[in-house]
């Protein structure tokens, strides 16, 4: 699909149009049908005879589908965008009217100024859910890291996102030759939440980083690991915060607050290893890890640490 002109002059009005669409089912394999994980490959053919291959895969007790769809751009003549589609639906059969979609800061649920009759893709931050309304309900979402084209099409209520794209002349089109294979990763959440609670930006990090298991070699005396182990989370009551980032720096923990509410509130870190005295105290401090002056105070107590966050990013340095 891509961007049909009907002429070079002007601010002249033209479609998103379907071009082209998968017409044939290719070999499909099943790699994995275990009781924890299953994993499914799918081949699809375009009218050009490209292939497609996309591979899905579940994991017990999460609501979620994650994708992976490889291939490169079709390099027929003509601009291509290579589109997946989810149509959504409520169980009660309530459409959805409207996107919700991350930021660089946060998330917005407002449409941008239309320029022309066709879709309207917006550069979409970690994740794109539709909602019944503004600030209605959620319907879905998809959680993605590096596609950031996604709309609606409110009449069929419908999420596209552009996975591949080549668009070798201009035409008020983003001009581009980019004619390697990718392999795009985007994931299904079938019970979302609205953004402003941080529920998606959640997910989306969750859905991109999943936990791996790893057999540990022989060792010469036995090593008993924890149950479990934690370095810091953030306590429910800051329902729209999320530690985005955690490093250490000359003797110091970095972490970075990330937040989705835009009214201020408190914040509580917890932090079970670190016993506060009679070592400083954490501080606010820029996202260069300089001083503020204007640095809301912050305070500890046992394990929890605390602050009341004012700006949509944080940065907490931990003295080690």
């Amino acid at each position: 699909m891509e961007y049909i002109s009907s002429g070079d002059t002007g601010c002249d009005t033209g479609i998103f149009a379907l071009n082209s669409y998968l017409t044939a089912a290719g070999p499909a394999i099943l790699l994995e049908n275990g009781p924890i994980r299953w994993r499914f490959n799918a081949t699809l053919k375009d009218t050009f005879q490209n292939l497609y291959t996309t591979q899905y895969e579940l994991v017990r007790d999460e609501t979620l589908v994650r994708i992976k769809t490889t291939r490169a751009a079709p390099q027929q003549a003509g601009r291509w965008s290579v589109v997946t589609s989810f149509p959504m639906r409520m169980g009660e059969g309530a459409t959805a009217s409207a996107m919700e979609y991350g930021t660089a800061y946060s998330w917005e649920d407002r449409d941008p100024q239309k320029s022309w009759n066709g879709l309207t893709f917006r550069a979409s931050h970690d994740f794109a859910q539709l909602i019944t309304t503004q600030g209605g309900s959620a319907v879905a979402a998809v959680y993605h890291n590096g596609i950031p084209a996604w709309t609606i099409n409110v009449t069929a209520s419908t999420l596209h996102g552009v996975l591949l794209r080549y668009t070798p002349d201009g035409n008020r089109a983003a001009q581009g030759t980019d004619s390697g294979t990718h392999s795009q990763h985007y994931t299904l959440d079938v019970l979302s939440q609205l953004a402003k609670t941080g529920h998606p930006l959640r997910m989306s990090q969750y859905s991109q980083t999943p936990l791996h298991a790893v057999r540990l070699g022989p060792t010469q005396h036995a090593v008993k690991l924890p149950s479990e182990a934690q370095l810091a989370s953030i306590l429910s009551l800051a329902s729209g915060s999320v530690l985005a980032v955690g490093k250490t720096n000359d003797n110091k923990l970095v972490l970075r607050i990330q937040r989705s509410n835009p009214v201020d509130e408190e914040v509580i870190i917890t932090l079970p290893w670190h016993p506060f005295a009679p070592r400083p105290k954490p501080s606010i401090v820029s996202a260069l890890e300089t001083p503020i002056d204007t640095a809301p105070p912050v305070e500890t107590s046992k394990a929890f640490t605390f602050f009341r966050a004012n700006s949509a990013l944080m940065t907490l340095e931990v003295p080690l």
